[in-house]
Parts: C-alpha cells; structure tokens; sequence
C-alpha cells in the first residue's frame, strides 16, 4: 500500500467516523424522528471499531516500512 492512499484511507475514515458520530448525536438530540432506527446502532459501532483497528494495522505497517528503510 502507498502512503498516497494510506492518506486518504485515513481522512476519509476520520470523516466517515464524524458523519456517522454526528448522526448518532443528532438522533438522540431529536428522539421524535429517528434519522437511523435504534437497531443499526450496535452495526455502526462495530463498523466504527473495525475501522479504528484497520487503522492501528496500517499504521503500525508504515511505521515497520520506515524502519526498514532507515
């Protein structure tokens, strides 16, 4: 994988976990309509937490790239 599009793996997950973080919000702030039924909210977590790890491994893949190469 490139750094180029380990770049915009990484913003892009960083804005999706903001959209999905900021829905969330705003359903519970409203409570009378639901944007996303209550019932997605354990599949949004755990969407949430593959992506943080995904992240973790990328990054620690990177960081054993640039050791290699110093």
């Amino acid at each position: 994988m490139e750094k180029s599009w380990y770049k915009i793996f990484n913003y892009g997950t960083i804005v999706l976990v903001f959209v999905l973080a900021l829905l969330l919000l705003i359903d519970m702030i409203r409570g009378t309509y639901e944007l996303i039924p209550r019932s997605y909210y354990f599949p949004l977590l755990a969407i949430v937490g593959v992506i943080f790890i995904l992240r973790l491994v990328i990054r620690f893949y990177f960081m054993k790239q640039s050791k290699k190469q110093s």
